[in-house]
């Protein structure tokens, strides 16, 4: 095996968390990517996230006020297709 080969799977192994984590954080853009699953996941994880990374602090339990609208929202847009 190359070294070039193995610099690819080391690659994929760092990346893979990463992906993830941006796929359950982040609500799909563009349609090729749209996932009905991800958009009606994402208010659970995508939401403290963002407060994490608005406020610098620790989500509270505000966010749960937030999460009932943003379920709502999600599932309009995972049923439009």
């Amino acid at each position: 095996m190359s070294f070039s080969k193995v610099l690819a799977i080391v690659g994929d192994v760092i990346e893979f968390p990463f992906e993830w984590l941006r796929k359950l954080t982040i609500p799909p853009c563009e349609p090729d990517k749209y996932d009905n699953l991800l958009v009606i996941v994402w208010p659970f994880f995508g939401m403290p996230v963002a407060m994490f990374m608005i406020l610098k602090t620790m989500p509270t339990t505000a966010w749960l006020f937030y999460l009932i609208p943003a379920c709502m929202w999600s599932f309009c847009f995972a049923m439009k297709d």
